[in-house]
């Protein structure tokens, strides 16, 4: 039942009233149908909606007018008149978690159109939120030890006014540049007012890992007892999921966390805690030791040494080295007490003076020497002895879901090569992060535009989804283009299989291909590649036979980088050579990618920046990495408990990547493209039935790329017409909240100056235009850098 009105729509959806901001299409009030009804039942929800269907705007406005539904029902337990027997009723609130903060950015755009009445903060780590000047932290000293120092040392003049941010952002929804742009202007610490603002939030926005990881979990107090938790763009959660419960040191690593521990002790700082710790750090090592003789080379890298096994086995290397279950339960309490200490002496140096607390009872013996160094673990250690001692804990509980990886490394120290030994224990089991935010949450939602195929999420993250949602796509027939080109313009079969990886023709013909192909599609299109070694091998091939340079004629080449940091230029680059070519200044631009990579995931590449997706094999995971390796085998052996089996599971894994790649192409309704599968695997029954819902219809197999070619010329020839006209940037109709902040702290600024006697001078005088080098850019070569958020 929908009653629209001047501001947008009502929607009364099972029971509760949605205000919409627009009339809603059908695959948003599904979304809208299933979040309500499975928050109603505590249930958890799986729901794929196409990228360009409204799904994030669904998810919060249904989410948030649940919440404040459910919420009014439990008002009058706040009464102090009620009855002593009641028991205290736990308000509900909403976690809506992404992957990355540039993709929360977008969410608080969604977030702003939703109506009601709520709160809303949003949590991040002090490297995106510090405004202290970086550069006097001193070299190889993270933003979080920095500012621990600074708070010791007093010189952070921005924490005690953290107070004067939360004045001014509360009434807005806000997200990471806002805030950090008027913690600037009133000069508060923007991370302590977010700390702040999180409490009394009703809709908290973070990443993926501040949620799944246990151990950033326990560090920001977070809780989601009863909450509705949703994760957005979950296609990748089960990687996610193991990688919160596994471990990657070094033995280096471990000695300095023993040395650490063992100065602590000997000046009798909790000695007891930190010998402890010591003395397991200490046994770890020896087990490095041990197993160093165990080392093999292995077979596609000559210079590298590793050795892997089960979990059975290193529990038995464990035994003996005595490390046991009882030993594991005390390092437990040590470490437990040693971030205890570093938190009190924290609140110490915050409030500026000595505290009384029985923990600092040490500072009282005879034998502590308060003025030899720190009196705490550095906040760097103590985050290392968080992760070894959970996936300790849990390795214990359940040691079959975890293997063991050793390798040796070589590390530089001045102009010598130093060897290393690497230690991985790691996760197999997605199911041991993923059932604890389940189990204490009210509800999940895992949302996304790629999450099909959806058969593994049950048996990987060991959790029910009664309720399940694949959207159909909101654009007609006509407005994109799915083509299959099982052969090459020459005939040769395309595929990316292993034994056609040194098929020279084959590659000449898959160039060729990609030679019409940047012909017949205008401006901008995006090329995906199964792996960077492919994506090197065959750009040298093409660079040798001339296919480079005749690609370069009809569109310039732009590289997804290798560094984050150089990421956003490079997308800016391309961005400024599509604008040229719709203006009709330039003759567009294509973008080298990988699946998996940053392009893949939640950049914008709508309208003329991604007319076309092209997709050269099926991206399968390397069977030769030991974490895939031994993912499978773990699967296989527990096949019998209903887990998908380690080849249907390494299946799964190659056409999820697939269908988030070819997600790029559509972006909202109005859109237009193609998507091209170079692959001749993709003709083999049921193939196309592990597709994304609302393009397996869409796929047409051309036997004659030639055809196919001029199809996709008339195509676009024909779409011309539908172009979006080009419009200079539209002019902001009235000052944000934001600048208004910014604009009122100014006036105080000069109007402070000018009592002084200052020489008031407009610093955008001598503003300069920073200029972005594309030259740079193509000599770079992209690797998805996982998204790691240290707090």
């Amino acid at each position: 039942m929908a009653e629209e009105g001047p501001t947008g729509a009502e929607y009364t959806i099972a029971g509760v009233k949605v205000q919409f901001p627009l009339r809603a299409y059908p695959c948003q009030i599904s979304v809208m149908e299933r979040v309500i009804t499975s928050a109603s039942r505590g249930e958890n929800a799986l729901l794929e909606s196409p990228t360009g269907t409204g799904k994030t705007l669904a998810l919060l406005a249904s989410s948030i007018a649940w919440m404040n539904s459910r919420n009014q029902q439990y008002s009058s337990y706040e009464s102090p008149q009620d009855s002593l027997n009641s028991a205290p009723v736990q308000r509900h609130r909403i976690f809506y978690a992404t992957r990355t903060h540039s993709q929360l950015a977008q969410v608080v755009d969604e977030l702003k159109r939703v109506k009601g009445t709520f709160k809303s903060s949003m949590l991040a780590a002090r490297e995106h939120l510090c405004v202290f000047d970086r550069d006097l932290f001193g070299e190889g000293v993270t933003v979080d030890e920095g500012c621990v120092q600074a708070l010791e040392d007093k010189n952070c003049y921005f924490f005690h006014k953290s107070e004067k941010v939360v004045e001014e952002v509360k009434p807005f929804v806000w997200d990471i540049e806002d805030i950090v742009t008027v913690g600037r202007k009133v000069g508060g610490c923007p991370f302590y007012a977010s700390r702040d603002l999180a409490k009394e939030a009703d809709v908290l926005l973070c990443p993926y890992n501040y949620l799944i990881d246990p151990v950033i979990r326990n560090t920001m107090s977070i809780s989601i007892d009863s909450a509705l938790v949703i994760f957005d763009e979950a296609h990748n959660i089960e990687d996610m999921c193991r990688d919160a419960l596994s471990l990657n040191t070094t033995r280096a690593a471990i000695r300095n966390i023993a040395t650490e521990c063992a100065n602590l002790g000997k000046r009798g700082v909790l000695p007891e805690h930190h010998f402890g710790i010591r003395n397991m750090m200490m046994n770890v090592a020896s087990l490095m030791g041990d197993a160093e003789s165990l080392l093999e080379k292995t077979s596609f890298m000559a210079s590298e040494r590793k050795y892997a096994t089960k979990g059975a086995q290193l529990l038995k290397m464990f035994d003996a080295v005595k490390i046991r279950q009882e030993n594991v339960s005390a390092f437990s309490t040590h470490v437990s007490e040693a971030a205890e200490l570093v938190r009190v002496i924290q609140n110490e140096k915050k409030s500026g003076r000595l505290m009384e607390h029985p923990i600092l009872s040490f500072r009282k013996r005879p034998d502590f020497r308060q003025f030899d160094g720190p009196q705490c673990l550095s906040i760097r250690t103590l985050t290392s002895l968080e992760r070894i001692e959970i996936v300790l804990r849990y390795f214990f509980s359940i040691p079959n879901d975890f293997c063991f990886v050793l390798t040796q490394v070589a590390k530089r120290r001045g102009r010598r090569a130093v060897d290393d030994l690497s230690m991985g224990i790691w996760c197999l089991n997605p199911a041991l992060a993923f059932r604890e935010i389940s189990s204490q949450s009210h509800s999940v939602v895992l949302a996304s535009g790629t999450l099909s195929p959806m058969d593994t999420f049950s048996s990987e993250l060991g959790c029910e989804f009664p309720k399940k949602l694949e959207a159909r796509h909101v654009i007609g027939n006509d407005q994109v283009q799915c083509l299959c080109l099982p052969k090459g313009v020459k005939g040769r079969s395309l595929t990316s299989s292993f034994r056609a990886g040194g098929d020279i023709s084959m590659l000449d013909d898959l160039g060729e291909t990609l030679v019409g192909l940047v012909r017949a599609v205008p401006h901008g299109m995006l090329f995906f590649f199964p792996s960077y070694k492919k994506l090197e091998t065959i750009l040298s091939r093409w660079e040798e036979n001339g296919i480079y340079k005749r690609i370069e004629e009809s569109k310039e080449i732009f590289f997804e980088p290798r560094r984050s940091h150089e990421f956003d230029a490079a997308i800016q680059g391309y961005y400024e050579r599509i604008a040229y070519s719709v203006r009709g200044e330039s003759k567009g631009a294509i973008m080298f990618a990988v699946f998996r990579g940053k392009v893949s995931e939640g950049i914008d590449f709508s309208d003329a920046k991604a007319r076309a997706v092209v997709c050269y094999g099926i991206p399968f995971p390397n069977v030769k990495e030991e974490g895939v390796a031994k993912k499978k085998e773990y699967n296989d052996s527990e096949k019998g408990a209903g887990r998908l089996s380690g080849a249907e599971w390494y299946r799964q894994q190659a056409f999820r990547a697939l269908n988030q790649a070819l997600g790029r192409c559509i972006r909202h309704r109005n859109d237009f493209g193609a998507i091209i599968l170079l692959e001749e695997r993709m003709t083999e029954p049921g193939s196309t039935y592990s597709l994304s819902k609302w393009l397996r219809d869409r796929v047409q197999v051309w036997n004659s790329a030639r055809e196919a070619l001029d199809y996709l010329s008339r195509y676009f020839e024909a779409r011309k017409k539908d172009e979006p006209p080009v419009s200079p940037p539209a002019r902001q109709a009235e000052t944000s909240w934001v600048q208004q902040i910014a604009g009122k702290s100014d006036q105080k600024k000069r109007k402070r100056d000018k009592r002084q006697g200052r020489n008031v001078i407009n610093p955008l005088r001598n503003s300069r235009k920073l200029k972005v080098e594309t030259e740079e850019m193509k000599k770079g070569r992209s690797q998805d850098d996982d998204f790691q958020d240290l707090v």
